[in-house]
């Protein structure tokens, strides 16, 4: 299934995973659009699945579950089976109404909607409507693919005279703008596709991708946690593999000792490594350094250099990416560890919003999304003032709050604007001056009050 998911937080169980998961999976040799075909659903009539082509034709396939067999109108063609029996594994790959057949898959198989935006972004031909991948999309879709002038709007019901289908908008002469180069010359799609099966035999296209697509192992994530043992013993702390992203987060427990010791905190800081990898071009192999304070989540470290990415990663790739994990992101784990110090060394109490706003400028959510807006930060704050109780605390303390604001369910957050919250939560550890600033001028405001206060008490006098 496209929604299907694993996680864990054995290193065990992620290496019988990430083993299992490169062992059904597969990847086509380049594939000339002329010799695919596209198939749109039609409809579905108990187990019964029928299908048109998009190519000029009338002919009709029907896809019988019960019998295993594909039957097209004229003539009759039996295939071997594409479907499972599972009546939830043949509704997931149905789903998307969309089917493909080539030399390598005579009998057609399904296709995700991943991999059909795959390919529609590749002809750049997107627009509001284009999960639903109707016929008359993947017409334009074909026949865009296959280099043709398109000069003409289609002739189905669906189609609007102005150049729209269901809400897919296109547009003449970008399409064929498109279907050329730079330099004016017609270009040329050679597919490549990503596919899976299960122990049953049943296939599923997942990704559609260019011949200069290099794939990656999704198992060389075991060889990066084993070499960033030269760091220190890593421990898999938790791990996530879907068919698009696999994410692991690696902890360093004897280094959050290190810190504990050397800097005497209350609060354990913990650093650590995300591993991100995809097979399906999703995300490009790259590891990032990340912190945990206390009970937050593993963050990543706001510092460009905390990031090491590479598109296309080769068997050499693993030193050069161990040497700047070295060079780049160790030496950024000491500074929290060192802002958190000045915090916690900070024991006069300053006002809980004051500190609160100078944390949320710090993250600076509305310049990083649209998620979240000035009234919905504001929200935020006013709701974690009114849990603190409290007018004044601790700076590390409303600090802190901010820090793992994203965790607190009473606020009233989607998951994206959790997201974006939790993403860029580290920056408020970061600005100590601030928070010293603002001391200073509570410290004066306070110093005003009294002596202004002194003033009236002796004139009274």
């Amino acid at each position: 299934m496209d929604s299907a998911s694993v996680s864990g937080t054995s290193q065990t169980e992620l290496e019988e995973a990430l083993v299992d998961l490169v062992r059904h999976t597969g990847f086509t040799q380049a594939i000339l659009p002329k010799e695919m075909n596209l198939y749109a659903l039609e409809l579905i009539s108990g187990q019964i699945i029928y299908a048109k082509s998009v190519r000029p034709s009338d002919v009709k396939i029907v896809l019988e579950t019960n019998n295993r067999y594909v039957q097209s109108v004229n003539p009759l063609q039996k295939i071997t089976s594409i479907f499972s029996e599972e009546p939830d594994l043949f509704k997931e790959s149905v789903a998307h109404g969309v089917f493909l057949s080539c030399n390598q898959w005579p009998d057609p198989v399904p296709v995700s909607a991943h991999a059909v935006d795959d390919m529609l972004s590749m002809v750049s031909l997107n627009g509001k409507g284009t999960a639903g991948h109707g016929f008359p999309v993947l017409s334009l879709l074909s026949s865009n693919l296959e280099n043709k002038q398109i000069s003409y709007v289609i002739t189905d019901a669906s189609f609007s005279a102005g150049g729209g289908t269901n809400g897919f908008n296109y547009r003449t002469d970008q399409i064929e703008k498109n279907l050329t180069d730079s330099r004016g010359i017609l270009r040329k799609f050679n597919l490549r596709f990503m596919y899976r099966w299960d122990d049953a035999g049943n296939v599923k296209i997942f990704s559609a991708i260019s011949s200069r697509y290099g794939e990656i192992p999704q198992t060389r994530v075991l060889e990066v946690i084993d070499r960033l043992l030269v760091f220190g013993k890593p421990e898999v702390r938790d791990w996530t593999i879907n068919h698009f992203q696999t994410q692991v987060n690696v902890i360093f427990p004897e280094i959050a000792e290190d810190y504990a010791e050397t800097y005497g905190l209350s609060k354990a800081v913990m650093p650590g490594i995300r591993i991100v990898t995809s097979d399906s071009k999703d995300a490009s192999f790259y590891v990032e350094g990340t912190i945990s304070i206390g009970s937050s989540d593993s963050l990543p470290m706001e510092a460009d250099q905390a990031r090491i990415s590479k598109r296309h990663f080769g068997g050499g790739d693993i030193d050069s990416v161990l040497q700047r994990v070295n060079l780049d992101i160790f030496p950024l784990y000491r500074q929290y560890p060192e802002k958190l110090c000045e915090l916690l060394a900070t024991q006069e109490e300053i006002p809980v919003r004051k500190c609160l706003e100078a944390a949320f400028r710090a993250m600076g959510l509305r310049n990083r999304s649209m998620e979240i807006s000035a009234k919905t930060e504001a929200e935020i704050i006013n709701a974690l003032i009114s849990q603190a109780c409290v007018d004044r605390m601790p700076v590390y303390d409303a600090v802190y709050m901010a820090l793992t604001a994203h965790k607190n369910l009473s606020l009233s957050l989607s998951e994206n604007q959790r997201s974006h919250l939790r993403a860029h939560a580290l920056r408020a550890v970061l600005i100590t001056e601030e928070y010293r600033q603002i001391i200073e001028e509570e410290k004066t405001c306070q110093n005003s009050t009294a002596t202004t206060a002194s003033a009236s008490l002796q004139a009274a006098s």
